[in-house]
C-alpha cells in the first residue's frame, strides 16, 4: 500500500497568531505616538502657517480636498476587495444622511480656523475637547444611548474646564478679553455645539444604514466644500488667497491626516487608548507654548489641563453597562 502523505496545515500557528498580534500592537502604539504629535502640534502649525490666511472658508475647503484624498485612497483599497459595495449607493439617501451634518461640519471648521487665532494653542486644545459634552448630549437625543455617572462626571469637569477658561482674568485688559472672548471662546464653543450634533448625525447614519465610514467621509468633504463655495460665490471677497504661502499647507494636510489617525487608533489601540494619545498631545501643546513663546502657563491653565485630562480617562474608562437581566425564579 502506498503511503500517504501529509499535506502542510493551512490552519494558523500559534507563533504565527502571536507574530499577528504583535505586529498589530506595534502599529497600534506607533500610530498613538503619531495622533499624539499631530494633536498637541496642530494649533501650533495653524497659528505658525495660517496665522494670517484671510479666508477662513478657502483654508477649510483645501482641508477638506486634503481628507477627501485620503478617504478615495481609503475606498479604493476596499473596492479592490469588495468590488461591490458601492451598487446600493444612490444620491438621494447620500444627500439625505450626510447632507445636513456636512454643513454643520463646514461652519464648525470654519469658526475652529477663527478661534485658533484668538486663543492660545494649549486654551483651544483645551476647550475644543468641550464637544466630547455635546457628542454625549446629541447621541442620547438622536440614538438613546445612556451613559454611567462616571461619564457624567467627567463631562461635568469638562464644562468646568471651559467655563474657567472662558472667564477673562482679573490681570487682562478689558478690550482684549473681549476681543479674545468673542472671536476665541464663543467660536469654538459653537463649533463644539456643532461637532456633537454632527458626530451624532454621522454616527446614526454608519450604525442605523450600516454605511461605510470611507464613503461617509467622502460625502462629507463634497457636500460641505459645495456648501462653502455656494457662500463663497455671494460674498466674492471671500475668495482671497491673501496670507497664502505654501507652507500654509502644512496644517491642512496635518488636519487631514488626524482625522485618519483617529480612526486607525481606535482600530488598532480602542477608544481608551485613544484618549491617551489625545491626552499625550494636550501636554505637548503645553510644552511646546511654553518653551516657544517664552512665557508661563497660568494657574487656571493648569487646573484646566489636570480636569480635562481626568475627564478624558474617565469618560473613556468607565463606559455604561446594562445592568444584567434577573433570573427568574423556576
Amino acid at each position: 500500500m502506498a503511503k500517504k502523505t501529509k499535506r502542510p496545515s493551512t490552519a494558523p500557528t500559534a507563533k504565527g497568531v502571536q507574530n499577528a498580534e504583535d505586529r498589530s500592537a506595534f502599529f497600534g502604539y506607533l500610530s498613538m505616538l503619531a495622533l499624539s504629535l499631530q494633536f498637541g502640534l496642530q494649533p501650533l502649525l495653524n497659528r505658525a502657517f495660517a496665522g494670517n490666511v484671510k479666508s477662513k472658508a478657502l483654508m477649510v475647503i483645501v482641508c477638506e480636498g486634503c481628507k477627501l484624498t485620503l478617504a478615495a485612497a481609503s475606498l479604493g483599497v476596499k473596492l479592490r476587495k469588495e468590488p461591490g459595495m458601492l451598487r446600493s449607493w444612490n444620491l438621494v439617501d447620500s444627500l439625505k444622511l450626510s447632507g445636513l451634518p456636512a454643513c454643520t461640519y463646514a461652519v464648525q471648521n470654519v469658526l475652529i480656523q477663527l478661534s485658533m487665532q484668538h486663543l492660545t494653542p494649549l486654551e483651544f486644545n483645551l476647550i475644543n475637547q468641550s464637544k466630547l459634552l455635546w457628542t454625549a448630549v446629541f447621541v442620547f437625543v438622536l440614538l438613546n444611548r445612556r451613559f454611567s455617572m462616571y461619564q457624567c462626571f467627567a463631562m461635568a469637569m469638562l464644562m468646568g474646564a471651559s467655563l474657567l477658561l472662558s472667564a477673562p482674568g482679573s490681570n487682562e485688559v478689558h478690550e482684549l478679553s473681549s476681543d479674545r472672548f468673542y472671536y476665541g471662546f464663543v467660536p469654538v464653543i459653537v463649533a463644539s455645539i456643532l461637532s456633537g450634533l454632527g458626530a451624532a448625525m454621522t454616527q446614526l447614519s454608519l450604525q442605523t444604514h450600516a454605511r461605510d465610514a470611507s464613503v461617509v467621509t467622502i460625502e462629507l468633504c463634497v457636500y460641505g466644500s459645495l456648501f462653502l463655495l455656494g457662500n463663497m460665490i455671494m460674498q466674492p471677497t471671500s475668495l482671497s488667497f491673501e496670507g497664502w504661502t505654501i507652507f500654509t499647507l502644512i496644517p491642512a494636510i496635518s488636519t487631514a491626516a488626524g482625522g485618519l489617525l483617529v480612526g486607525t487608533v481606535t482600530q488598532f489601540a480602542g477608544g481608551v487608548m485613544k484618549s491617551y494619545s489625545l491626552i499625550g498631545g494636550i501636554a505637548l501643546t503645553g510644552i511646546l507654548e511654553s518653551f516657544l513663546y517664552d512665557k508661563a502657563l497660568s494657574n487656571d491653565l493648569y487646573i484646566a489641563s489636570g480636569l480635562v485630562v481626568a475627564s478624558m480617562y474617565i469618560y473613556s474608562a468607565y463606559p455604561y453597562r446594562p445592568p444584567a437581566p434577573e433570573k427568574k425564579d423556576q
